[in-house]
């Protein structure tokens, strides 16, 4: 069969001849006993390394700016800055991680976003809602040129309500506005301080 594949005249059908001789390759030599285990490897513990492919290199760290998409800098934002939510790969509900909760009762309307308690950036001050704040009004900052902009412009406004507590009021109603910030640097938050801080180097 490889032979054959390797004088075919035509590429494209011999890169498809060559999959499926390597896919049935793959297959005849497979154990039939070491089928995938659908049992959990236990906590995540620390250590270890992590080789990962990316298109380019981050233009920079600013959680703006980066693209929260797998072929951009998703790994790199959520291993920096954490997520407030994510997407269950298995049941495509959102799980909340820095987020307590996410919800709305007016059909997606309005949303309230409650942070877990005593969350803190590692420069010492709050992750707090007005954090979160600060930086979703710096992408909606058309100036700033975020490639989540789109997403973000679902918001009308945002309201600080208490520390752990955000009211959102989107635009039009959105019931899956969640998976919105969970694609897109909404999810990132950094610390006011140091983003205030690095701009202040910038100017200088």
């Amino acid at each position: 069969m490889l032979e054959w594949v390797v004088r075919h005249r035509n590429p494209v059908t011999a890169l498809v001849s060559i999959c499926a001789a390597a896919l049935l390759l793959t297959a005849c030599g497979a154990d039939g006993g070491s089928s995938a285990s659908t049992t959990s490897d236990g906590e995540p513990v620390p250590g270890g390394v992590a080789r990962i492919i990316q298109v380019r290199e981050p233009v920079s760290l600013d959680p703006a700016t980066l693209a929260n998409n797998w072929v951009g800098q998703g790994l790199l934002g959520n291993a920096l800055y954490g997520t407030l939510m994510i997407d269950d790969p298995h049941t495509l509900e959102l799980e909340h991680r820095m987020a307590e909760d996410f919800v709305t009762s007016d059909g997606g309307a309005t949303f309230l976003l409650t942070l877990r308690p005593d969350l803190a950036f590692t420069d010492g001050t709050p992750l707090d809602a007005e954090a979160v704040k600060f930086n979703w009004d710096r992408i909606l900052d058309p100036s700033l040129g975020s490639g989540s902009l789109t997403l973000a412009s679902q918001i009308a406004g945002t309201e600080v309500i208490d520390d752990a507590t955000l009211k959102i009021t989107l635009v039009a109603p959105n019931p899956k506005f969640g998976n919105s910030i969970t694609s897109s640097g909404l999810n990132w938050i950094a610390s006011p301080s140091a983003l205030a801080e690095g701009n202040r180097r910038l100017q200088r």
